[in-house]
This record gives C-alpha cells, structure tokens and sequence, in this order.
C-alpha cells in the first residue's frame, strides 16, 4: 500500500492552520487566563462535592448532598466509562478549554463538508464560515460546554451518514460510528434529537430517490449497516443512557411526579412557556449569523 504523502501532509497542514487560528483567536490562554462560563461555574459548584469524594476514594459516588435534598450525580460527574472513543476527546481536551472548542468545531465541521465531497480548500473555509457564526460563540461565553461539544460532532454525524448512502457505505458506517457515539457521549439529548429530524428528512428524500431508481435493495442494505453502527454507538454510551432515562422519571420532566401540576389538577410534565422560554424566536434566528441582530 502506498501513502500519497502529499495529500497527508496537506490534511495535517490544514489541521495544524486551525489549531493556530483556535490559539491566535484565543490569545488570552498564552497570559494562563481560562474563559469561565457561567454554567460551568454552576457545573463547579455543583460538582465539587463529588470530584472530591472520587479524587480519595476507589469507588466513585453516584450521590451528592450538595444539590438540593439531595440526588444522583448522573448529570453531574457520573464517569463514562466504557467509551473508548473519548479517550480520544480526553487528549484533545488537554488543550485550554476555549481553544478545544474551536479546534472541534473547525476540525468537525471540515470532515463533514469533505464526506459530502466538497474541495479540501472549499471545506477548509467552510469550516472557518461555521465556526465563526456568533451563536457558536455565545454558547462558549454561556458556559454551555455540552452544547458546544454535541454541535460539533453534528456535522460530521450528518455528513458521515450522507457519505454512506451516496459513496462507500462501509467508510460511512464506520464514521458514523464514530460520530454518533462521540455525539453521545456529549450528553446533550436536545442537539442530537434535532440532529435526529434532518437525518429522518435526509433518510426519507433517500428512500424515495430508491423507489424511482429502483435501488432499494442496496438503501435496505446500507440502512442495515447503520443500524448496526447506531446500535454500537448507544451500546458504548448505555450506562449513561439509561441512568438518563431512569432518572428523567423522578425529575420536574417526568410525566407524574406530582412537581408540575395542572390547573385541573392533573400531573403532567413541564409546559410549553417553560419548555420554549429559552428558544429563539422567528427573527432571532438572524443572530446565528449577525451578532447583536436583535
């Protein structure tokens, strides 16, 4: 087997550009100063208890007294062990905080416009125009680490899947794989449930296209190699899933726990002002693009 050698060193010298736009943008981290968010201060507080607990003792706590009365630290600092793809993520996060998250954005957007087989040089500026839309940077500023971690890895995730249905089906499951589980594991169940929506649309538009090109033995055969690649991705992240799910049951977004009740009395789960109180509006969306729109 061969290396082409010079597309190598043109990805790693592409690779190498973002991590130094990443370090330049976020030159405050060379004078040791550390962006802190205000729900990562929150997530300290809240945490700290625990992390100390599990930094003197071999069996780490799924407890805290610190959080009101009491409870799980599932959403908190459970370990997410038996993920081996983080431990990929974990040396990527030795990097100062803010510059991982622009390195992973730039980096994940880049692999998703290349699996839809845009130019290398085209993705490159793509992924620079993504990066650099100011929602992305207001929700570093907000401390919503989770958030910025599970959009990045949406791009990717989008476009490995398209890669599989259109290119090389084998390529794109393994990358999905990858994606989907790295997805996972950011643990914000919110961006990947949007995620899910394009890539029912994407799936739907697929399967039609099959039906007229009578090609739908090969779109049931490439669907079923992602249905594998999925079912490992949920496998390697089924601890926390399903300590998610069993707690959501106890939580104020539980159908009857009695926390949230109707003026009729009825139990019921959050409603709709609180649910969307911190969604953008129609002419809001306009931020993600210009900054200070409204």
């Amino acid at each position: 087997m061969k290396f082409n050698w010079k597309k190598i060193l043109t990805q790693f010298g592409i690779i190498t550009t973002f991590l130094v736009i990443a370090f330049f943008y976020c030159s405050p981290v060379f004078e040791v100063k550390t962006l802190l968010g205000h729900d990562t201060e929150s997530w300290a507080y809240s945490a700290k208890e625990a992390r100390d607990y599990n930094k003197t003792h071999d069996e780490p706590t799924l407890w805290t007294n610190s959080m009101f009365g009491g409870m799980p630290t599932y959403q908190i600092t459970m370990p997410k062990n038996y993920n081996f793809l983080g431990y990929a993520q974990d040396i990527l996060q030795q990097l100062p905080t803010s510059v991982f998250f622009i390195f992973l954005y730039l980096t994940c957007f880049y692999i998703a416009l290349l699996c839809f087989g845009v130019n290398k040089w085209l993705s490159a500026i793509g992924s620079i125009a993504f990066t650099f839309a100011s929602y992305n940077f207001i929700i570093i500023a907000a401390g919503h680490a989770t958030k910025v971690v599970a959009i990045a890895y949406m791009a990717p995730l989008i476009g490995s899947i398209y890669l599989a249905f259109r290119k090389n089906k084998f390529i794109g499951a393994l990358l999905t794989t990858i994606f989907l589980s790295l997805a996972i594991k950011s643990n914000h169940v919110q961006i990947l449930y949007y995620t899910l929506f394009v890539l029912l649309f994407f799936g739907i538009s697929e399967f039609i296209y099959a039906i007229k090109e009578k090609t739908v033995k090969p779109f049931f055969q490439t669907f079923g190699i992602l249905c594998a690649a999925a079912i490992i991705a949920i496998g390697m992240n089924a601890t926390m899933l399903l300590t998610t799910y069993e707690y959501s049951k106890y939580t104020m977004r539980g159908k009857s726990n009695g926390l949230t009740i109707t003026e009729a009395g009825k139990q019921q789960g959050l409603d709709k002002d609180y649910i969307t109180q911190w969604s953008y509006g129609v002419d809001e969306t306009m931020t993600l693009l210009i900054p200070n729109y409204k």
